[in-house]
């Protein structure tokens, strides 16, 4: 049910905002917080997961730090997209779960970690950067969401369906 109320969520902020503008320089960032009891604090970092060793990254991971002013359970959903086209909010291709971070404690600061599946980011075709929106979700509702640019990333970084044999394209 939390699943399909998210989902539901995403898709009338997407229908809302079908595209969303970022600024030319990478790592721009845009928040909306409510003024809530939670805020992204616009701290970034990327880093792409080669988990077999074989020189391509299967997912690609990013750490937004955030604060919690007041205790409680929270969510954080991501979703990539590439000049205001969709292309991952899963941490595994073909995977129907969200990449998502889960919270529930005091307050303080804190970094979430999320993953987009780099087969999504292969199969997609394009080199990035690429756009990030993330959700707080929390006792009120979204209690804050950031937007950003991701730096450059090669598309041949990453490993998809056809693999190796597109890497040397």
């Amino acid at each position: 049910m939390k699943y399909l109320v998210f989902h539901s969520l995403v898709l009338v902020l997407l229908t809302v905002h079908p595209q969303i503008v970022f600024g030319d320089q990478p790592g721009q960032l845009t928040s909306a917080s409510t003024g809530g009891n939670f805020e992204f604090t616009g701290q970034v970092a990327f880093e792409t997961v080669d988990r077999d060793s074989n020189g391509l990254a299967e997912d690609l991971a990013m750490n937004a730090e955030f604060r919690v002013l007041e205790a409680g359970k929270y969510v954080i959903k991501g979703v990539l997209s590439h000049h205001g086209n969709f292309i991952s909010h899963s941490p595994r291709f073909g995977s129907p779960r969200f990449s998502s971070y889960f919270f529930d404690g005091a307050p303080g600061t804190y970094v979430a970690r999320l993953e987009f599946s780099g087969e999504d980011i292969f199969e997609h075709g394009q080199n990035g950067p690429y756009e990030v929106t993330l959700w707080a979700i929390g006792p009120s509702g979204v209690e804050d969401t950031l937007e950003f640019s991701t730096p450059y990333l090669r598309l041949h970084s990453f490993w998809g369906a056809h693999g190796i044999a597109h890497f040397y394209d």
